[in-house]
């Protein structure tokens, strides 16, 4: 057993000792300039989309009416919840540091520079405070929820105790049973399991080893939040669609992400002030054919992030199979975007 292969990823995680040697290593500058070149392109308007998605990301775990009263109560006490979201690690400041598998300091001067600039760039276009803002928001809504599901599978409901149990780590068994602050603090670990399912990880948890450990890591540092989204999204929506165990997760999702993409998209034209290559939806609506409402379909849905890389997968088809286009974006990765953009030019 201990010579197999998923036991011997696990257990990279567990020591820290990946055999192959990452950039991080080998490569310090190009690694840390690989992260600055990605967080100077990426701008600010990313990190609005990341929080625009948020809410749709919640659809999956909504199993009645009245978790909705729960999910915006929890956003109303986003604010008061913010201190327990960053000292259960729901919250991580410099988050960007552990997507790019940074190791410690280095003595190379020059390394550390990138590194700050990197840093900076980040926190300069808002998007720390972005991350931060959504980290907070899904924490505060997955513990309210986690409420309202300990009052459902007190009353017997069994789609609440399926939830419960699917946010159950590190939560006490005897979670029904309790009662005032260690209620509370098995709210807050539910908060920060539901956290770290739709905000990513960027942790082996939800992600195969070789995505970190690779001498590629760095240039796939950006779409470890779209694997480890489209592994949750085959888990959570998927599978129960496919299984017939529930179908409803997988209606209000495509059904939220449809709409959130739209927004998002009137959203990025407001920010950059410029109109977007692919066509808007009232433009599809008012000339365009079936082929164009899949295609238009796709943009919205990668927008909003539909199940991580399946979204990009989508719209990389359609742009390549019904316009015969570039695609934007590739493998979630800007530098390549750009330098496209630039040849194209």
């Amino acid at each position: 057993l201990s010579g197999s292969p998923a036991v011997k990823d696990a257990m990279k995680w567990v020591t820290g000792n990946f055999s192959s040697p990452a950039m991080a290593i080998s490569s310090p500058r190009t690694h840390a300039a690989v992260r600055l070149v990605n967080n100077l392109l990426l701008g600010g308007a990313s990190g609005v989309r990341d929080v625009a998605s948020v809410p749709v990301n919640s659809l999956p775990y909504i199993t009645k009416f009245s978790d909705l009263g729960a999910a915006w109560k929890g956003l109303l006490d986003m604010k008061k919840n913010s201190r327990r979201a960053l000292e259960t690690g729901a919250r991580q400041p410099s988050i960007d540091k552990l997507q790019f598998n940074e190791i410690g300091k280095t003595a190379d001067t020059f390394t550390e520079f990138l590194r700050w600039a990197a840093a900076g760039a980040r926190k300069w276009q808002g998007r720390e405070w972005l991350e931060s803002f959504a980290r907070n928001g899904t924490f505060s809504v997955g513990k309210e929820l986690g409420r309202q599901w300990v009052i459902g599978a007190k009353a017997g409901d069994s789609k609440a105790k399926l939830m419960l149990k699917k946010f159950d780590t590190l939560v006490p068994e005897n979670l029904l049973e309790l009662k005032g602050p260690e209620l509370e603090a098995a709210l807050d670990q539910i908060g920060k399991n539901f956290t770290d399912r739709n905000q990513g990880t960027y942790k082996g948890s939800g992600l195969p080893a070789g995505i970190i450990e690779s001498e590629f890591a760095p240039f796939l540092a950006l779409q470890k939040w779209s694997v480890e989204k489209s592994n949750v999204i085959y888990k959570d929506v998927f599978k129960p669609f496919m299984s017939g165990e529930n179908r409803l997760p997988l209606m209000t999702y495509t059904l939220g992400t449809v709409l959130t993409g739209a927004a998002i998209q009137q959203l990025n034209q407001l920010m950059t002030g410029k109109k977007s290559q692919d066509p808007t939806i009232k433009e599809v609506l008012e000339g365009g054919g079936p082929e164009d409402m899949v295609a238009e379909l796709a943009t919205l849905m990668q927008l909003s992030a539909f199940g991580g890389i399946i979204g990009d997968a989508m719209k990389i088809a359609t742009d390549v199979g019904i316009y015969g286009k570039t695609p934007r974006n590739i493998v979630s990765f800007p530098t390549a975007s750009a330098a496209l953009d630039t040849q194209e030019k």
